[in-house]
């Protein structure tokens, strides 16, 4: 199917969560009243979080060990 195909390429690409995103939202039956855009823009909002969230906690450690 498409959907694994294309999950399987967010995956490999480490777009974990534009995947997330995006099985979230196929899920949702209100989904298809979104435009490909919202669609885009959801996913590129949880990538950022996701990413934003891995940087803090891998800086974390760090910052401890300099102090």
């Amino acid at each position: 199917m498409l959907t694994h195909s294309t999950l399987y390429q967010m995956q490999a690409l480490g777009l974990g969560g534009m995947a997330a995103a995006y099985r979230d939202l196929a899920d949702k039956s209100n989904a298809d009243d979104l435009s490909r855009d919202e669609w885009l823009g959801l996913m590129l909002d949880r990538e950022a979080v996701m990413r934003d969230g891995a940087t803090t906690v891998h800086s974390c450690p760090s910052d401890r060990i300099r102090r």
